[in-house]
């Protein structure tokens, strides 16, 4: 469950495990299973993957330096 920071999303996701348990579904964690503001959650994505692309750029252009033979 994604949520917004908000209080109720908490409650929901307390309210899902608590469903689980009584009907003897398996075991679904409330605090495991959250997850905060969808924004943040894409946002951090993105700025890990972007420091991937941005090493391998690196990389390339330091190896097209020292290989350049005028």
């Amino acid at each position: 469950i994604t949520s917004d920071n908000t209080s109720a999303n908490g409650k929901i996701c307390r309210m899902i495990q608590r469903l689980h348990e009584v009907r003897g579904l398996s075991d679904w964690n409330a605090q495991e299973n959250q997850l905060m503001c969808l924004g943040h959650v894409v946002n951090l994505r993105t700025v890990d993957m972007m420091g991937h692309i941005t090493k391998i750029a690196a990389v390339e252009t330091t190896t097209v330096i020292w290989e350049y033979d005028p």
